[in-house]
C-alpha cells in the first residue's frame, strides 16, 4: 500500500540482504524496500526520467547492476545516488545480469561472436572493469536464464521455449577452463581531447598480443557506439 509502490507497474523483483528491490522490464521505475515491504522509495536510475529498465541485480542495500533498452550496463555503490557505465561489454545485446559478489558476475548476452549456435555469457570478476566471453553449449540462454549465488558458482537454463528440452547447466568454478591467457594491449593515443583527437583524424589504434597463441586463432572486436 502507499506510493510510489502502488502507482508503479512492476514484474520482477530481487531479494537481497537488508532490501526488496522491485521493477518491471521497460519500465522506468526501480523501487526499494529496506523494512520488508511496508515503505518503498524510488531509487535514481542513471538517466533519470529517461532510462527504461531491461534487468536489474543487487548484492547489497547499495550495490547494484542495471541494464538499460539501450543495451547499457551501469553500476552504483550508494543504491543509485551515482551511477557509472561499464564500457568494456562490447555489446548493446544484454538481457540479464547476475553478480554473485561485488565484484564476480556474469551477463548474458545469447551468442559471442560471430556463432549464432552456441549459448555465451560475458564474465568479471574485477567488478565490471573487464569481460570474457564463456560459452555453455550448443543451445540458447532462457532470457533469464543465467543465476550466480556466489563468486564461484552459477545456473544456467538452455534450449528452446519447448520446456521438456531445456537443458540444465552448473558450475562450481566460476565457468573458467584451462590456464588463462595474458592479453596486452595499448592505444595510440592513448588519452585524446576533442581537439587531438581532429589532428589523428578521428582515428586511433589498438595493438595487441595475446600470449600462448599459435596461429589462426579467430579473432573477435566488439564494439558498441558510445550514443
Amino acid at each position: 500500500a502507499g506510493k510510489p509502490v502502488s502507482a508503479t507497474t512492476l514484474a520482477d523483483a530481487q531479494l537481497v540482504p537488508g532490501a526488496v528491490l522491485a521493477w518491471a522490464a521497460g519500465g522506468r521505475s526501480l523501487l526499494q524496500s529496506r523494512d520488508r515491504g511496508r515503505t518503498w522509495k524510488a531509487l535514481r536510475t542513471p538517466v533519470p526520467k529517461r532510462t527504461r529498465i531491461t534487468h536489474v541485480a543487487f548484492t547489497s542495500v547499495r550495490n547494484g547492476w542495471l541494464i538499460d533498452t539501450g543495451g547499457r550496463l551501469w553500476h552504483t555503490t550508494d543504491a543509485g545516488a551515482h551511477w557509472s557505465e561499464s564500457l568494456a561489454t562490447g555489446t548493446g545485446a544484454a538481457r540479464s545480469v547476475t553478480f554473485g559478489s561485488a565484484s564476480s558476475g556474469y551477463l548474458n548476452i545469447g551468442h559471442f561472436g560471430t556463432s549464432r549456435s552456441e549459448a555465451a555469457v560475458l564474465r568479471t570478476t574485477d567488478g565490471g572493469r573487464t569481460w570474457r566471453p564463456q560459452v555453455i553449449a550448443r543451445s540458447a540462454i532462457a532470457e533469464l536464464g543465467i543465476l550466480a549465488p556466489d563468486a564461484a558458482h552459477a545456473f544456467a537454463l538452455l534450449g528452446p521455449t519447448d520446456a521438456t528440452r531445456r537443458q540444465f547447466f552448473f558450475t562450481t568454478t566460476g565457468g573458467a577452463a584451462g590456464t588463462p591467457s595474458t592479453l596486452k594491449m595499448a592505444a595510440r593515443p592513448a588519452a585524446f581531447t576533442r581537439r587531438s583527437l581532429r589532428r589523428a583524424r578521428g582515428k586511433v589504434t589498438i595493438a595487441g598480443t595475446l600470449s600462448g597463441a599459435a596461429g589462426g586463432e579467430l579473432i573477435t572486436i566488439s564494439t558498441r557506439p558510445v550514443k
